[in-house]
């Protein structure tokens, strides 16, 4: 991993071949699925309500960093998270192995990680005893109504495109006619 200072650039990371899920449960300090419901620093650290806690602690909200907490820094393993997206997530608590944490934080993440947007089929790998929940998670912080506005306009023009490519073939049916 390196670190590049401002200006940002986007830098690779070279991490090894990813793990399988039972291994990466084995060799993480916190296993959780989540709904991250906050972000800051670039999207790099987030704030994650816990609807299972596969290993470790971490229960209710936690946060965890993917990358530095200053907006002028990255590295080459950063992870962004998304509000609202739910995840099985992966993370490190460096403390509890004697290391210096490497982005600041008590929970962390990186980009060579087995950290996952959640489908169905990794409820598969759900450890036994762990029951299957969908907490209730509170309507992210930030501008959600111009992500709204944006899918609506999206829509809307998607429909009119198709509506005027019916009308134009119509017209020309006509016309061969």
């Amino acid at each position: 991993m390196f670190v590049l200072a401002s200006p940002i650039s986007a830098a690779r990371a070279s991490c090894a071949p990813p793990l399988v899920i039972a291994d990466a449960v084995a060799q993480s300090d916190v296993v959780v699925v989540g709904t991250v419901t906050a972000t800051r620093s670039r999207d790099r650290i987030a704030s994650v309500r816990v609807e299972e806690s596969w290993k470790g602690n971490a229960k209710g909200d936690f946060e965890v960093q993917g990358g530095p907490a200053n907006d002028n820094e990255a590295t080459s393993v950063d992870r962004t998270y998304a509000v609202g997206t739910r995840y099985l997530l992966f993370a490190y608590e460096p403390a509890s192995h004697g290391s210096p944490s490497t982005f600041g934080g008590k929970y962390e993440d990186n980009n060579c990680s087995a950290t996952q947007t959640w489908n169905s089929s990794l409820s598969a790998f759900r450890p036994p005893g762990v029951s299957a929940h969908r907490a209730s998670v509170p309507t992210p912080r930030g501008d959600n109504d111009s992500t709204k506005s944006w899918l609506l306009g999206a829509a809307l023009a998607a429909a009119a495109i198709a509506g005027t490519a019916l009308a134009i073939s119509r017209v020309r049916r006509r016309a061969a006619a």
